[in-house]
């Protein structure tokens, strides 16, 4: 199954360019992370009320050594905003893609996801 793309974004000194996508149980997500300076900012709750908690699971992949654990970087309750990250590359990038995959437990309609490149 395809996986939502969420397009890497620049920060800039006016803050966040880019357009916030709504994270979608049945699809789930994924984002670039080529650099390895990447962020996951989870806003649950943006403009309306959200209708619940929603976990947040990163999926990881076998690093060098062949160890492997998806990490629940939280459940992110109503109405609050979650940051995970930095992803090192060789513990979370899909080797064929280069990208990190993000699973979301629901579908809130007023739940934001966006994925911010930090320059280093």
């Amino acid at each position: 199954m395809a996986r939502d793309n969420f397009a890497i974004t620049g920060a800039t000194q006016a803050g966040i360019v880019g357009v916030l996508g709504t994270p979608v149980a049945a699809n789930n997500g994924e984002f670039d992370n080529a650099v390895g300076r990447t962020v996951l900012i989870f806003i649950n709750g943006l403009g309306a009320a959200s209708g619940g908690a929603t976990v947040i699971t990163t999926i990881s992949v076998a690093d060098p050594y062949g160890r492997t654990g998806d990490i629940v970087n939280a459940s992110c309750a109503a109405d609050t905003v979650f940051c995970a990250g930095p992803y090192p590359p060789f513990l979370f990038n899909v080797i064929a893609t280069g990208r990190v995959q993000v699973d979301f437990d629901l579908t809130d309609a007023n739940a934001r996801v966006v994925a911010l490149h930090v320059p280093g």
